[in-house]
Parts: structure tokens; sequence; C-alpha cells
């Protein structure tokens, strides 16, 4: 409902072209020993660089913010990639999103709409990398049994931040956001 369908429609084919890399990568990285842990930190970097264009946007311009041109690419990119390799895009669309300047609804509502389509979109490329490379799967019937059983916890905690998203006012809302953005870069580079 209150999706901003445009900054999605905007982002879609870099987003697509991160996914194609991603799959690449993960198919190549598939073969190498510890090939996660480096994508893992090669995520976090990213993270990081555009936390701190986002915090350095007044300094900088707005020709460097996720949400001018190359931003919008770069972004796109990125989580594209980040989402197929490691399911890490959240910080990277957190970071847009508030670059975006929108009200706490058309965050979540433009989010809850991405995930839902990008993660859907990842399925046949998990599937396609997992019979290329049957013996270093990226889907197994126990990660589909598991994310069915975590499942309620996913609908409690949508029910949890639909009651909470109201009482949050924006700036602290913002904040949030950002912080819980560089503890995941962090975790990503520690490992």
């Amino acid at each position: 409902r209150h999706a901003q369908w445009d900054k999605l429609i905007t982002l879609l084919p870099w987003v697509v072209l991160g996914m194609a890399v991603g799959a690449v990568t993960l198919w190549l990285t598939g073969r190498m020993d510890g090939g996660k842990d480096i994508l893992g930190r090669i995520i976090g970097v990213l993270i990081l660089i555009l936390l701190g264009l986002h915090l350095a946007r007044g300094r900088l311009g707005e020709q460097f913010t996720p949400r001018s041109k190359i931003g919008v690419a770069a972004t796109g990119v990125g989580a594209g990639f980040a989402t197929t390799v490691a399911n890490a895009a959240g910080s990277i669309m957190n970071i847009y999103m508030a670059a975006c300047r929108v009200s706490k609804h058309q965050f979540m509502g433009t989010l809850a709409w991405y995930f839902f389509t990008i993660n859907l979109s990842k399925v046949p490329i998990y599937l396609a990398v997992s019979a290329i490379q049957p013996e270093n799967p990226v889907m197994t019937l126990n990660s589909l049994l598991f994310t069915l059983l975590i499942s309620p916890g996913l609908l409690l905690g949508a029910f949890m931040g639909k009651w909470l998203l109201p009482r949050i006012p924006r700036r602290t809302f913002e904040d949030i956001v950002l912080i819980l953005a560089s503890a995941a870069a962090v975790k990503l580079l520690i490992g």
C-alpha cells in the first residue's frame, strides 16, 4: 500500500545485473575454499562505503548519494549481488531508502515489496546453481524445511513491526536503521 514503485522500477535493472554477477560468483566460489568468507568481507566493505557516503552527503553533495543516477546503479548492482551471494542486501537497501528520505511507512512498504519480489526471483537462480554443482548446493531440502520452521517467527516479527512502526519517531527510526546497517557490516567483516 505504501510502496514507492518508482524507486523499485528505477533500481530493478541494476538489481538484475547484480543478481547475474552474484549467480556467476556463487558458481565460482562454490569451487574455492573460503570463497564465502571473502564474499562476506566484500559485502561488509560495500555497506560501510554506502554508509559513509550517506553520512557525508552534506559535504560531498547529492551526486554521491545512493539516489543519484550513479548511486542508484551502484546500489542496485550491490544489492542484487549481496542478496544473491549472502542474503545480505538488507543493509544496502536500508541505506538507499534512508537516502530517499521517504516516510517510515513508505520505507517499509517499498522494502517489503522489494524483498518479496527479489527473494522469489532468487529461487530459480539457486536451483540452477545447485543443479550445476550438486556437490555444493545453494538450496537444499534442509534449507527449505528450516525456512518453514522459522515462518511463524517471521510472521510474529512482521506483526510486531507493524505495531511498533507508528510509535517510533522518524529520526530515531533512521538512526536505528543506520546503526543496524553498521552492525551488519562489522559482522560480515569479522565473519
